[in-house]
């Protein structure tokens, strides 16, 4: 007859025997799951600089054309040219707004891994939800 220690499981390593289970594996995955689940690629200098020197040169492009264009107003249609530089202004606005996040912009690595390690453990119900894709 079999005694009951040989059918014990570990209730974190569902289907592995206490005698046959490693200890050392269950701590080096515990400190895994505590590990980030993602972390910040910097970006290389050279890549950046070329892109910021042409984003400085279009704001003096585009502050030379705005102060032509107020320098400059149409007396026959003045309406029409108050609006065309409302909107021009607008424009200008949201790519200088848009700009902001590509000044700096942040690449990260995610480790699916981790996160799988975190929230399913075998025998207990996933903690994540139910989804058919995974952005990162």
């Amino acid at each position: 007859k079999k005694t009951a220690a040989s059918k014990t499981v570990n209730p974190g390593v569902e289907g592995i025997p206490e005698q046959t289970r490693d200890p050392e594996v269950e701590e080096a995955m515990m400190a895994e799951a505590g590990q980030p689940l993602s972390c910040i690629i910097p970006i290389p200098r050279t890549k950046l600089q070329p892109y910021r020197m042409v984003v400085i040169m279009r704001l003096i492009v585009l502050g030379l054309f705005f102060s032509y264009r107020v320098q400059n107003p149409v007396e026959s249609a003045f309406g029409l040219w108050m609006t065309s530089v409302i909107c021009e202004i607008w424009f200008a606005l949201s790519w200088i707004l848009d700009q902001f996040p590509k000044w700096n912009p942040i690449n990260r690595e995610t480790f699916t891994d981790r996160l799988s390690l975190r929230y399913e453990r075998p025998g207990e119900p996933c903690e994540l939800a139910a989804v058919d894709f995974f952005v990162s």
